[in-house]
């Protein structure tokens, strides 16, 4: 019986993350052998994919722990939110002993490595989580905050 609840829990799961990739715009690609090879010639890659998510704080991921806690697959697909293709990333925490995998969230990561976002279901939006512009902002106001400060104290 505790088998069927599992399996029923994870169905239920499943279900879920593909009725708000659905109500809130995000739709199947379907295989990348449908996008043009030129047009997947600027895709990371789904291992690259995978180390983005691993690169970024448990605040920016919203995970409820560090991203080292976490085993990470790329689904087979890809999926469309608004114009943006993305690989969906999923987070399993993994039971000590057992091996039992819980999947605690799905990453939407852009192909071209700029994006990452998450589905919101309470607001039934996907939110972006991180941007490359946004981090190139930071870097840029940090360097000129170092330069500023540099320059002050000589």
């Amino acid at each position: 019986m505790k088998k069927w609840k599992t399996v029923l829990a994870a169905g239920l799961a499943a279900a879920l993350l593909g009725a708000g990739c659905l109500l809130a715009g995000c739709s199947d690609s379907g295989d990348t052998a449908s996008t043009s090879g030129s047009e997947q010639d600027n895709w990371i890659g789904d291992a690259a994919a995978v180390e983005l998510v691993q690169g970024l704080s448990q605040e920016e991921t919203g995970l409820s722990l560090a991203t080292d806690s976490y085993q990470f697959e790329v689904d087979e697909e890809v999926g469309d939110i608004g114009e943006q293709t993305c690989y969906l990333v999923h987070a399993y925490l993994v039971e000590d002993g057992t091996g039992i995998r819980h999947l605690e969230a799905t990453l939407y990561v852009a192909v071209d490595g700029s994006q990452v976002y998450t589905y919101d279901l309470n607001n039934d939006a996907f939110l972006p989580l991180w941007d490359t512009e946004e981090e190139e902002s930071q870097e840029a106001s940090e360097t000129t905050s170092e330069t500023t400060s540099e320059t002050t104290s000589e």
